[in-house]
């Protein structure tokens, strides 16, 4: 015959202490303490606030939910693609020194910056730079006081000759 290890605990009869009991329940009988609650008196019972349905929130509401229902997300997007042989607008192409170069123009821009390489094609061509200081705010708004260095150079852009000052930053590299 096995033995029966699982004994239920005794349970002790207490005297009600602001508590509740119901006699009507099966079972052993156990005292429940009940306390009024400050955060439930005087709220209205909870309901849909969708269609009223009493003892449910809209989202679990049976009446408010369609089971049978899709979720349909719609993004608009227009693409446009242009394909072409030319120049970007933004791409000029000149003459320094008889040789055709394309360079990036900013039409927006107050002064013309020299690039690594095109401050190398104006040396190698003889090109006497001198020291000019300039201020210019950076990127993120710091205004910043160097030296750079700065030349004229005759540009030949759709058969006109401009000449052009170009600065050159010496501590900008592979612009």
């Amino acid at each position: 015959m096995k033995e029966e290890f699982r004994k239920p605990f005794p349970i002790k009869k207490s005297q009600l202490v602001g508590g509740y009991h119901d006699k009507h329940s099966p079972g052993p009988s156990r005292t429940v303490p009940r306390f009024p609650s400050s955060r439930t008196e005087g709220r209205k019972p909870i309901q849909c606030y969708g269609c009223g349905t009493p003892g449910v929130v809209k989202s679990k509401c049976p009446t408010c939910t369609r089971t049978n229902e899709m979720v349909t997300e719609v993004n608009c997007m227009t693409l446009f693609n242009l394909n072409s042989d030319l120049y970007p607008s933004s791409v000029i192409v000149l003459k320094i020194f008889g040789e055709k170069i394309a360079v990036c123009a900013d039409t927006g821009a107050s002064h013309t910056i020299a690039g690594e390489k095109l401050f190398k094609f104006l040396q190698e061509h003889g090109i006497i730079f001198k020291n000019k200081v300039i201020s210019f705010m950076m990127a993120d708004g710091i205004w910043q006081t160097i030296t750079a260095l700065r030349t004229v150079v005759d540009l030949y852009i759709e058969g006109k000759v401009i000449p052009t000052e170009f600065l050159v930053l010496p501590e900008a590299k592979r612009n």
